[in-house]
């Protein structure tokens, strides 16, 4: 099924070393490569990049339509007048309750990348904001004290992959909700190469702003020597790290951990609120980059990795 999609890919990507059986894979073609792929947002990346498959779960856990008392109300909060030719069904609205505990409800919209007839292209663009819900007085409207986000703009390579809803607290910062985007990129036709990426957003006064962005993830899928039925071997690679919030007491910032295993071996990074040449403050690390880049074309076949 998978395997068609490739059949006219002609490039030739040379074949690397195995650097560990946890992290890399041979298949015997491209609907194995799938089997032997563990992280389930690597699947979902897999399927929407190699088959057009639709995995957005978001779509099923907050989207609204028209049709929803409170579309109009989210709409014209988040609207974009330099969009607003493009297609419905490439513009997404949605609204989902931040926490059981409160009133409170994250409202976005999510524009797909978008291709106007002779004119540039427009990137996926993600606007945030907080309403708030009285249901003794029945009204529903923006949270005035938190200023939306609007300028959210992904980047030529990278894709919307979903929300995290996880209770990410950050002590002063309050709760934190999770955006997950991935970036592809690969040196030859045939393969797949993305890195996942987590960007924490602080929702509290007086603006939804950025704190936090780190590549949290690795994945090839790679096409190699072809078989006789025309089926083509690959090679899957994957490094997927785990973020922790360590928090010593609820009124400091807490540090933010990012671990990865590659063997026996787990890779580290440590986040900590730092001030920004800019002035403004976000978690910042000095450590060394853990995941390969698939932009610089780097895999876990690279010495830095191959030999841990």
């Amino acid at each position: 099924m998978f395997a068609k999609l490739f059949y006219t890919l002609l490039i030739f990507i040379s074949a690397f070393q195995c650097v560990s059986a946890e992290n890399i894979k041979n298949a015997r073609d491209l609907d194995q490569s799938f089997e032997f792929t563990k992280h389930l947002n690597n699947k979902k990346i897999f399927l929407q990049q190699m088959a057009g498959g639709d995995v957005a779960d978001w779509k099923n856990d907050g989207q609204i339509d028209k049709g929803n008392v409170h579309f109009k109300t989210v709409w014209k909060t988040l609207q974009d007048v330099d969009r607003k030719e493009q297609p419905a069904d490439t513009v997404h609205v949605g609204l989902k309750r931040i926490s059981e505990k409160s009133n409170e409800y994250l409202g976005w919209i999510y524009w797909d990348r978008y291709y106007p007839f002779q004119k540039a292209v427009l990137e996926p663009k993600i606007s945030l904001a907080v309403f708030t819900l009285n249901p003794l007085e029945q009204t529903f409207e923006l949270n005035s004290k938190v200023m939306p986000l609007n300028t959210l703009v992904l980047g030529q390579t990278e894709n919307f992959l979903d929300f995290d809803w996880a209770p990410f607290r950050l002590g002063p910062l309050g709760r934190a909700i999770g955006i997950r985007t991935y970036r592809v990129g690969c040196g030859a036709g045939g393969s797949l190469c993305s890195n996942e990426l987590i960007r924490l957003f602080a929702i509290q006064e007086p603006n939804i702003r950025e704190v936090f962005i780190s590549t949290v993830g690795y994945y090839g899928d790679y096409g190699g020597e072809w078989n006789k039925d025309q089926t083509r071997q690959h090679w899957v690679e994957e490094l997927n790290g785990i973020l922790n919030i360590k928090v010593a007491d609820k009124n400091q910032m807490p540090v933010l951990v990012l671990r990865a295993k590659l063997r026996k071996k787990w890779l580290t990074r440590k986040f900590i609120w730092d001030r920004r040449p800019d002035g403004s403050f976000h978690f910042e690390t000095n450590d060394s980059e853990i995941f390969p880049q698939v932009h610089k074309f780097e895999s876990l076949d690279d010495p830095r990795w191959s030999k841990n």
